[in-house]
């Protein structure tokens, strides 16, 4: 399988979820994050793993990552659960700053939230250098106090120290999408 080379690229991709939750044990389903789960680390009572090599597709640089073919037929359990991304930012301007994301990916770990009601985050870093140019993150919690269900929010550094832009867009319990761009 290949990866991408994570000496190479100043891009980090990790994922939180409860420690002693359903949805860490069932990581181990996805043969595409277990070597990442050996060296996982706890954090708070989150578990923290680095999922780069199965959250891009494609990464900015254009390098490309292959999937196992069992995670893919594990994956389709979730085809029609939907998930929040950069085009659902309602702004062309704002999409191509993060690569391609693994949609399957993000719908399995969102189905595993649903039917767990656990929360599940991915964050996403891009440097170059010393200097910040891209922030994501994608996150599902069924039971978060501010009532959204889901959110993705994007942040353009350009190598700043404040964000030139951020676009996010939430979805709500009762189904309700709302975008904010400053």
């Amino acid at each position: 399988m290949e990866t991408i080379d994570s000496l190479a690229m100043p891009i980090e991709a990790n994922l939180s979820v409860l420690e002693s939750g359903q949805i860490a044990a069932r990581l181990r389903l996805c043969e595409g994050l277990r070597e990442a789960l050996e060296q996982a680390h706890v954090v708070d009572g989150d578990l923290k793993l680095d999922v780069k090599h199965v959250l891009l597709l494609t990464d900015v640089y254009d390098d490309q990552s292959v999937q196992h073919s069992s995670d893919l037929s594990l994956w389709k359990v979730a085809e029609n659960c939907s998930v929040l991304h950069e085009s659902d930012l309602d702004d062309a301007e704002k999409v191509g700053y993060i690569g391609e994301w693994n949609l399957p990916f993000l719908r399995w770990l969102h189905g595993l939230a649903i039917e767990t009601f656990e929360p599940v985050t991915v964050y996403y870093e891009h440097e170059r250098g010393d200097y910040l140019y891209e922030v994501a993150w994608w996150s599902a919690d069924p039971r978060a106090a501010d009532g959204y269900t889901e959110k993705f929010a994007l942040q353009n550094y350009e190598g700043g120290i404040e964000p030139l832009w951020v676009g996010e867009v939430a979805r709500y319990a009762d189904g309700r999408v709302e975008v904010r761009a400053y």
